[in-house]
């Protein structure tokens, strides 16, 4: 909500009137509801008193209480829900994205575009000098062949779907003993739908995540929803099927997403496919949970990854985790 004041970058007032950059993330401030299947409510118990301890303000709903607040909702094999009441929503990531990118090089954060092609530690054994760069990375620029070396002490591995491979390049998954574990996140490409219904819910609709992986959220105020499906824990080898030109084959949504949406939401029954687009989500493979923290072997390197496409939800926070993190363990 106050991007708008302290995200913004400012320039010479002399020249210019205001700033420069104010960021326009189109914050929309409605809730965030999780329904869970029948014969979950333990977990739904254990998973409301979790966020209470740490301070986030949500209300377990039963099958009746989401009827009669959400009166377009089928209930039928739901145990109930979680409703978030504040602090939650949704935004224009790109636009988020960009305006800290603007903001960080205005306070002097160096942005180097490359990929990363060689990594090497030049020292296994803890040293008492934390600040003794003992790595080495050298980076690939984009359609150049020069390589730009960097030499450092801690890196933070927060490459998406790719952070499995940079960790083989330090060492994490070719090693013997604990180092032959690698980081267990690979990309698994999913797509985002965007449907057009006049009969879908209207305004008070929060972001719904449904125990088959999908979910909807309201796109704009004009009767338009983007649609997904979270890669499937139990299906490690779930292949989207795609068409002779790559993009999604077009009987996947309509034999995969739209009968799962209009059994949850029967207002979907008349509705327009206006088009789709290709995401990659960042999975761990071994459960579903993010990854983050100092690794235990390797400790110059922390990892921040594994967040299965809400990176943007969990990113702020997670920067900030990491970055006490380290501090503390300086320290000590």
């Amino acid at each position: 909500r106050l991007m708008g004041l302290n995200k913004s970058v400012p320039m010479d007032q002399d020249l210019y009137d205001g700033n420069f950059n104010t960021p326009a993330i189109k914050l929309q401030p409605h809730g965030h509801l999780t329904l869970f299947p029948e014969g979950s409510g333990e977990k739904l118990d254990a998973t409301h008193k979790i966020q209470a301890i740490t301070g986030a303000q949500t209300a377990i709903m039963s099958k009746k209480n989401l009827e009669r607040r959400f009166p377009w909702l089928n209930t039928n094999g739901l145990e109930g829900g979680c409703l978030g009441l504040e602090s939650e929503g949704w935004c224009d990531t790109w636009n988020f994205l960009q305006s800290i990118i603007l903001r960080n090089k205005y306070l002097g954060v160096d942005y180097i575009h490359g990929e990363v092609v060689y990594m090497k530690n030049h020292c296994w054994n803890k040293v008492e000098n934390d600040d003794l760069r003992v790595f080495e990375a050298h980076v690939l620029l984009p359609e150049s062949k020069r390589v730009f070396p960097i030499e450092f002490a801690k890196i933070v591995i927060a490459a998406a779907g790719q952070s499995g491979k940079l960790g083989r390049m330090a060492g994490i998954g070719t090693g013997r003993g604990p180092l032959y574990m690698d980081i267990p996140v690979e990309p698994r490409r999913g797509y985002i739908f965007e449907v057009e219904c006049k009969e879908g819910p209207g305004l008070n609709f929060p972001l719904l995540s449904d125990p088959s992986g999908i979910f909807i959220r309201r796109d704009g105020y004009l009767n338009r929803y983007l649609i997904g499906k979270l890669p499937d824990p139990d299906n490690h080898e779930e292949k989207i099927p795609q068409n002779m030109y790559g993009d999604v084959d077009p009987d996947y949504f309509e034999q995969v997403i739209i009968p799962a949406v209009q059994y949850r939401i029967p207002g979907f029954k008349n509705y327009t496919l206006m088009g789709s687009r290709p995401v990659d989500y960042d999975y761990n493979y071994e459960d579903g949970s993010p990854i983050i923290g100092i690794h235990p072997i390797v400790t110059e390197v922390m990892m921040a990854t594994g967040f299965n496409g809400r990176g943007a939800m969990y990113g702020p926070a997670v920067g900030r985790a990491i970055r006490s993190e380290e501090r503390r363990v300086g320290k000590e």
